[in-house]
């Protein structure tokens, strides 16, 4: 029985249904070349097949998103190196191997060579969950902003349909008053025969500020139209409902705020972000997410550059690292968490 190599590098093309695999020597040599499924029972296969090529595995892959999040669990299981290469770097090194289309296949044989070449690449850490949670967080908080809105949109699209006086009273996406008045009254006649008096006395009870002036502002707005619009009667119904729905997607949305900024805060570099001007909880998430973990870098005394920040736009990209041998050299402490940053062939997913 051969003696195990010493060492091989292991490029993963990360995709949502399956993944390519390349396993490379020391020297650049072809060992294996597979497709596999994103499956937990596929993967461990391949977790032994790859041990019997080499004593020391050293693994490297494109995404750290959603796509990934199993095989890398499950490779920090099997106590295996994983390290991260990024899209523009992959993309970088595709020009060296001229001759053939972009395939699965050989984006999986140029990650395998970017981590044998390169040994400045970081390696992921999967050590805490605090970066993924504020992923999830920070995503979860987008769709609901983006639901909110649409929301607001249809609300003022339908009253303007048969209130259009009221519709232009108020600015419904930041007057919780407002929206709390079409709970109610959202129609001419119903606050006609209400009548200012009443009305002001039923947004009080319900702790709407500045509840007199509401209501004589939309008292003022049915003396601009006494026609019944056609439909006023269901579209007043449903407006109701979407300010209803509004107001309870607001509480949501305080509750995740709250939620995104404790999680923010139990952050080891969480200080150091926030010292800087301009950044709060939400824009030091947003780096964090982006960024990766920034908690095995200390930041230098000498510079005030976060450890990650390169990949920011706004901060030129480091050129990339040429072959000069293969002496192996200690990863970089900088840390990066499986939290979805990168965009590389998203599509292909």
């Amino acid at each position: 029985m051969a003696a195990l190599r010493d060492q091989a590098f292991i490029g993963l093309d990360i995709g949502k249904t399956h993944h390519w695999l390349c396993a490379l020597d020391g020297e650049g040599k072809p060992l294996l070349s597979r497709k596999i499924a994103n499956d937990e029972t596929e993967i461990v296969t391949l977790l032994t097949t790859a041990n019997a090529l080499a004593q020391q595995l050293v693994w490297a892959v494109d995404i750290i998103g959603a796509p990934s999040a199993l095989i890398l669990s499950l490779l920090t299981r099997a106590g295996q190196s994983v390290r991260y290469a990024s899209g523009r770097i992959v993309s970088a090194m595709s020009r060296a191997y001229p001759g053939e289309g972009k395939t699965d296949a050989k984006d999986a044989y140029v990650i395998a060579e970017t981590a044998r070449i390169r040994r400045d690449l970081p390696v992921i850490d999967h050590d805490t969950d605090l970066v993924r949670n504020l992923a999830v967080l920070t995503g979860y908080r987008a769709d609901l902003i983006a639901d909110r809105v649409r929301m607001i949109n249809r609300l003022r699209d339908l009253m303007t349909s048969v209130f259009p006086s009221l519709e232009r009273e108020f600015d419904y996406s930041s007057h919780k008053g407002a929206l709390v008045l079409l709970t109610g009254y959202a129609s001419p006649d119903r606050i006609r025969r209400v009548g200012q008096t009443r009305l002001a006395g039923w947004l009080r009870h319900r702790k709407v500020r500045d509840y007199a002036s509401m209501a004589a502002r939309a008292v003022d707005a049915t003396k601009a139209q006494s026609t019944v619009l056609p439909g006023q009667d269901l579209a007043t119904t449903i407006v109701a409902e979407l300010a209803t729905s509004l107001l309870a997607l607001d509480e949501r949305l305080k509750t995740l705020d709250e939620q995104i900024e404790q999680t923010f805060k139990q952050h080891p570099q969480a200080t150091i972000i926030q010292s800087m001007p301009g950044f709060g909880p939400f824009l030091g998430a947003a780096l964090l997410v982006g960024a990766g973990d920034l908690r095995a870098s200390p930041v230098p005394a000498t510079s005030p550059q976060l450890p990650g920040w390169s990949r920011f736009p706004t901060i030129p990209a480091a050129e990339p690292a040429t072959c000069t041998g293969h002496t192996d050299t200690a990863a970089p402490t900088a840390r990066v968490l499986p939290v979805g940053a990168n965009q590389h062939d998203a599509s292909r997913a």
